[in-house]
């Protein structure tokens, strides 16, 4: 399998509207992305997309994912 890249596409935003529709609440277009391109987590981009969530308490679900 290989990764396309939709940065520089103009897919970005096309990508965020999808993000907002499938899981029906607003998104900040940069965190977003940054899950899109499989960048670390940091509680920033976790706050960013759910203010009420620590990256801490997301363990047992990322462990899971693997």
């Amino acid at each position: 399998m290989s990764y396309v890249s939709l940065e520089g596409r103009g897919l970005r935003e096309a990508f965020l509207r999808f993000a907002e529709h499938h899981h029906e609440v607003p998104m900040e277009l940069d965190a977003v992305w940054h899950v899109h391109a499989l960048r670390t987590l940091t509680q920033a981009v976790v706050t960013a997309l759910n203010a009420d969530l620590a990256v801490e308490n997301l363990a047992d679900d990322l462990a899971a994912a693997r």
